[in-house]
């Protein structure tokens, strides 16, 4: 093997379950010929109860100290030994640097949402010092499913009803339960991607690892789904030997795994998972084998580079490198490729080309040849036929710069409605920048024309010094006019696509499922899209627009007139710009990936202000609770997570425009140098030196404009990407095109053989089998009809605005005689003792439970609903508000107009009821009248309190 590497390693210094020092492990890697070996360790566990077994029973010998701790670990423990973890692996990398290069990293456990807020404060801790990450998961319902068989079944079992039986692991057919369980699995993959980002997916497909043999068919679109995230942002996948000392005759991952990978263009990167030296390289011929069987002929390396990553680690450098058995060594003969290699883009250099290399089987060391210049124009040559090369190279190419195009294409697409407002004001753009530009040439001939005592003749017309002050004077008001104008039209127009644009995003997301705003992106992300996003696309359109076009104009006036000035000093000037326009480039590349980050680290901070918000408004409940070092911890880890990208941003701002700034000045200097000694051999004026010096300094001016033109264009891809994402987005429930007249003289409710289950708890099923037939009152009702159906769920939510806004959110127009209608069929009394009555201003949280229930009911009655359906609508009252909430169903029950149909628990709440069915797993286990079901001797009835009841 000639590229030997790991990225995955524990020592028992360290990690319980392991054994050996953690210089013994590196000893071991030296022996064993590694190039690049990766020290990690768990990071620590934040929950007594998610110590491992042998962490709970056994003494924890403490390296530093050699003592023993009988009682065994504590948190305290586990936080401080990942600290020692990280000091001696940095005091080793730096011991044997001239016999192996070490990296230190980490490997994520993540059991709870608050491991992840862990992590972030602990990375933010060791920010430099922890150089990348594997990510992986090893627990599912906060079960370790890694540890023993029995904890994997224990796991699994976990995700299935308790009348299920025991859990089948042999199978080759996965159960209901372990759908979930993989479903679980997955997801938590993704999540823990999008929080952290690891550099290296550790064991991918872990969740199988007592079941090999499982189809994983049931769960693909998560596997892909994935698997596609962590390519699109970088991350390489880990071939593990691990795995074959827990029985696989394949490493981590399985083969269907690699091959998708490969199929979506993604790298891998090879560990063996050591956990103490005697296991350093252990299996690695088989590992090697497993490659070769699997078409790998190229393996990813994972380098420090130069610059901190957004998530405050040092930035990963995958190079595509050598060969690793010395595949393709023979001479090119296929096709060749001359490509710019940009590397202040890295991750977009090597999402782009990495699939490249591999369809075009490019000859060893090639990537020796890049140099880390910011750009450099390298050939290629392939030793794969042409035709194979290019069918494989053409598709992934279009792929990588599809997605930009398109986001282009849409953003001009939203400004088509202000095509005429748009070109009246690039009209005006034009005229003042022509003014602009006529300034230093008529300064220049004006300072030749008086210097030499107004000579007659010497200009097209007489000029005196009134009239060339009052002749510049008109020029600049008509200049000043078309400027006013130009700008009062954009920033109209603009304000009008941003307008459009929140109005549709909005529309979008309120017609989005629920699992899309509870679980992928919240409220806080949809507000940022609305907010922030929407603005910098509306900008990007119009403001930014016409500074590029304002920035063009200038620049190609300017320069013009500068060649017709002197040819010479202008050539002189230009040599500025190539530098200045590569590194525009670059910066602008960078800005646009940073901006995506940036925008999404604000949605993330906009979720951390709603959680503020609702620490605060409970502040006697976190106070009561000391509750308020864990909320700090949660709300900091977020403001972190925008500084560093704001800090990130700044530095490269800095970096770019104060470079750019100093080369103009040194420019100019060499102009005025240079220029003087022209003078003085009277080669040129001094009025047109004035003039050369003045388009020098618009000229500089336009190329920054046009630097930030760029940048602020890449920017608002970036955010239009998200906006985007939003409005294509298909959701899992459409509503219907076609509009139903609901009619009201036949028909029943009928449920046939229905499942349901929520998708963030897919293995709970909420209805299982389920059949009931509901005899109407005279109505028909299907339940897509939303519009014919009133719900009152547990826990109503009300608006701010008046009582009757609120009773009449569903039937705006409604009148006061119908909403105090619905109030009093919903016994809602309080609200004529109020001082405003229905004009009264109430709040989320102005109404006690029972007040805002019956409010709730009054909301829903006023629809007329065909159907009302109240779930658990007396579960959280006390009982005076039960008795009036109970008082009000019993109305809504006598009336003729309405089927109800109540969820619920409590006996009282449904003793009225005609009839009642109750569920007991998601499915039927008794039925009948009130009556008959108390007479039953087999009556599960009193059990209520812990199923479903309608």
């Amino acid at each position: 093997m000639k590229h030997k590497a790991s990225y995955h390693s524990h020592s028992g210094q360290f990690c319980k379950h392991a054994s050996g020092t953690l210089e013994q492990v590196v000893q071991a890697a030296i022996a064993g010929g590694f190039q690049i070996f990766g020290l990690t360790e768990h990071v620590p566990r934040y929950r007594l109860d998610d110590l491992y077994p042998e962490e709970v029973r056994s003494p924890l010998l403490i390296i530093q100290a050699f003592t023993l701790s009988q009682a065994g670990l504590t948190l305290i423990d586990l936080s401080s030994t990942f600290d020692q973890f990280v000091e001696e692996a940095h005091r080793l990398k730096a011991a044997y640097a001239n016999q192996i290069t070490l990296l230190v990293g980490l490997e994520t456990e993540y059991i709870t949402d608050n491991d992840l807020d862990q992590l972030d404060i602990l990375l933010d801790r060791h920010a430099g010092r922890i150089e990348y990450v594997v990510g992986s998961v090893h627990h599912c319902n906060g079960i370790p499913i890694d540890f023993d068989k029995p904890n994997f079944e224990r796991a699994v079992a976990s995700f299935q009803g308790p009348s299920n039986g025991a859990v089948i692991i042999a199978q080759e057919t996965p159960s209901p339960a372990h759908i979930a369980f993989l479903n679980e699995y997955f997801d938590a993959q993704l999540r823990l991607m999008e929080r952290i980002r690891p550099e290296v997916i550790g064991h991918f497909d872990l969740c199988r690892l007592y079941t090999p043999g499982l189809s994983l068919q049931p769960v693909w679109s998560r596997i892909e789904r994935n698997v596609r995230y962590a390519i699109d942002y970088g991350a390489a996948f880990e071939l593990n030997a691990a795995a074959f000392r827990k029985g696989w005759d394949t490493g981590y991952p399985g083969r269907e795994m690699v091959e998708l990978i490969q199929s979506c263009g993604g790298r891998f990167v090879q560990s063996d998972d050591s956990h103490g030296p005697a296991a350093v390289g252990l299996n690695y011929d088989r590992l090697e084998t497993y490659i070769k069987e699997m078409g790998i002929t190229r393996l990813a390396k994972l380098e420090r580079g130069d610059e901190a990553s957004s998530v405050g680690r040092l930035e990963p450098l995958y190079a595509a490198v050598d060969d690793v058995y010395g595949v393709g060594d023979g001479p090119g003969h296929g096709v060749s490729l001359l490509i710019w290699v940009d590397w202040a883009n890295k991750y977009t250099l090597f999402e782009t080309y990495a699939s490249i290399f591999s369809a075009f089987d490019f000859s060893r060391n090639s990537f020796a040849r890049l140099q880390k210049s910011h750009y450099r124009q390298i050939s290629f040559t392939s030793n794969r036929p042409a035709s194979l090369a290019v069918s494989k190279f053409l598709p992934q190419v279009l792929r990588a710069n599809e997605s930009q195009s398109t986001n282009l294409r849409q953003m001009i697409a939203l400004a088509r409605p202000e095509k005429k407002t748009l070109l009246v004001a690039v009209g005006l753009l034009l005229i003042s920048s022509s003014v602009t530009m006529s300034v230093p040439l008529t300064f220049g001939k004006l300072i030749d024309f008086f210097s030499h005592g107004a000579q007659p003749g010497t200009l097209p017309i007489p000029v005196t010094p009134a009239t060339a002050v009052a002749g510049l004077f008109a020029l600049f008001t008509i200049g000043a006019v078309a400027n006013a104008g130009r700008v009062i039209l954009m920033r109209s127009a603009s304000a009008r696509i941003v307008a459009r644009l929140r109005s549709v995003t909005y529309s979008s997301a309120l017609r989005q499922d629920i699992e899309f705003l509870e679980r992928s992106a919240g409220p806080g992300d949809v507000v940022s899209r609305l907010n922030a996003d929407a603005y910098i696309v509306g900008d990007s359109l119009t403001g930014n627009l016409s500074d590029g076009l304002r920035a063009l104009t200038t620049a190609t006036i300017g320069l013009s007139l500068m060649f017709y000035i002197s040819p010479t000093l202008t050539a002189l000037m230009l040599a500025i710009v190539p530098p200045v326009s590569l590194g525009a480039f670059a910066y602008g590349r960078y800005l646009k990936r940073l901006s995506n980050r940036t925008q999404e680290g604000l949605g993330e901070m906009t979720k951390a202000c709603g959680v503020a918000n609702e620490a605060l408004s409970a502040v006697r409940t976190v106070q009561a609770f000391t509750a308020a070092p864990r909320e700090e911890v949660r709300f900091n880890a977020k403001v972190s997570e925008v500084k560093s990208l704001a800090i990130k941003e700044a530095r490269a701002a800095a970096l770019f425009f104060g470079a750019t700034g100093w080369s103009g000045n040194v420019v100019v200097l060499g102009l005025l140098a240079y220029g003087g000694s022209l003078v003085s051999r009277g080669l040129i004026s001094v009025g047109d030196l004035t003039s050369l010096l003045m388009y020098t300094a618009y000229v500089g001016g336009s190329l920054s404009m046009l630097s930030s033109f760029f940048s602020s264009l890449m920017k608002g891809l970036g955010a239009s990407e998200r906006i985007f994402q939003l409005l294509q987005r298909e959701p899992a429930i459409r509503n219907s095109s076609t509009e139903f007249q609901v009619q009201r003289d036949y028909g029943d409710i009928k449920f046939d053989n229905v499942s349901f289950s929520y998708p963030s708890r897919p293995g709970a099923h909420i209805l299982r089998g389920f059949s009931m037939n509901i005899k109407g009152k005279g109505d028909s009702v299907a339940l897509v009809w939303r519009s014919a159906i009133g719900i009152v769920p547990q826990d109503p939510v009300l608006f701010s605005g008046t009582i009757a806004e609120n009773i009449a959110y569903g039937c705006p127009e409604a009148t006061l005689d119908e909403i105090q209608s619905a109030a009093r069929l919903a016994n809602c009394d309080f609200v004529w003792d109020m001082p405003h009555e229905f004009d009264t201003q109430i709040g989320r949280d102005s109404l006690s439970g029972g007040q805002r229930q019956r409010i709730a009911i009054a909301r829903a009655l006023l629809k007329k609903p065909v159907l009302l359906c109240l779930d658990e609508a007396t579960s959280a009252l006390d009982a005076l508000s039960e008795l009036r909430v109970n008082e009000a169903i019993e109305r809504i029950l006598k009336s003729q107009e309405t089927s109800t149909l109540i969820v619920a628990h409590r006996l009282s709440t449904i003793s009225r009821a005609g009839r009642i069915v109750v569920l007991e797993d998601g499915q039927v286990t008794e039925e009948g009248t009130y009556q008959e079901l108390v007479s039953d001797n087999g009556f599960r009835y009193a059990a209520a309190k812990e199923c479903w009841v309608f």
